[in-house]
């Protein structure tokens, strides 16, 4: 699963940069890169936080038993 969802915000970081750098006079693509790097944050935090809860919170768990 942390596999899946580090491959999907790696691909929505790599259309972000597509989108920001073909978007010269086009502001729905300023915009469309604008949210898609904001998505891309949101996914690294949401990874992070359920890595931290799911394998850091059980790992020291087990020693508190």
């Amino acid at each position: 699963e942390f596999l899946h969802y580090l491959i999907g915000t790696i691909l929505l970081l790599i259309a972000s940069i597509v989108a920001a750098s073909k978007s010269y006079n086009f502001s729905g693509l300023v915009a469309g890169a604008t949210f898609g790097f904001l998505a891309t944050v949101l996914c690294v935090l949401s990874i992070w936080s359920s890595y931290k809860v799911s394998c850091i919170t059980q790992s020291t768990s087990k020693y508190h038993a």
